[in-house]
Order: structure tokens, then C-alpha cells, then sequence
């Protein structure tokens, strides 16, 4: 079984994680961590049942997806809009 989380979890840590701190999920008052709490509560959820009733389980956190009901910014569109704006594209890091 496959949880399909997301690289959200990481939160302010993604460009650091180890397996030390592995999360980086910020104050409950902002609204952007109750969706990674959300997703992070689903991954235990997941690796617990497979656990108890002996089934392979995995949880995979992908970045920079996109598609039809994306929300934010995200890389690929950013990318995109710059193309179609004709405006240099800007990379950040390696």
C-alpha cells in the first residue's frame, strides 16, 4: 500500500532534511500546517496499519507537482509563466 503524502511535511526544513529532524511544521496558528499535519498524521495512520496487519506499506513525498487544481506557486509554473511572459527563467540553488 502506497500513502501519496507530500513534501509538505518537511515544511520549513525541505531544503535541509535529515533523518535527525526529519519535520519542519510550524505554529499551529498558521492555517498552511494543518494541511501537513494532515498528511503527516496520514503517513503514521498508514505505516501502523501495515505494521499490525503485516501489509508493505510506504509513504512517498514528492515535490514540485503539477496539474489542474494546483495551488501556489510552485517551480513548473513558475517556469511556464515566465516562458510565456518571454522573461528569463530564475533558478534558485543548484
Amino acid at each position: 500500500m502506497i500513502d501519496f503524502s507530500t513534501s509538505e511535511v518537511y515544511g520549513v526544513s525541505a531544503d535541509h532534511v535529515t533523518g535527525e529532524h526529519p519535520h519542519g511544521i510550524g505554529p499551529v496558528s498558521r492555517k498552511r500546517w494543518v494541511y501537513t499535519t494532515n498528511r503527516l498524521a496520514s503517513e503514521h495512520c498508514t505505516l501502523r496499519y501495515g505494521a499490525e496487519y503485516g501489509l508493505d506499506c510506504a509513504c512517498i513525498r514528492p515535490f514540485t507537482i503539477y496539474g489542474p487544481g494546483q495551488t501556489g506557486e510552485g517551480a513548473i509554473r513558475s517556469f511556464a509563466a515566465a516562458l510565456l511572459s518571454n522573461k528569463p527563467i530564475t533558478i534558485y540553488g543548484d
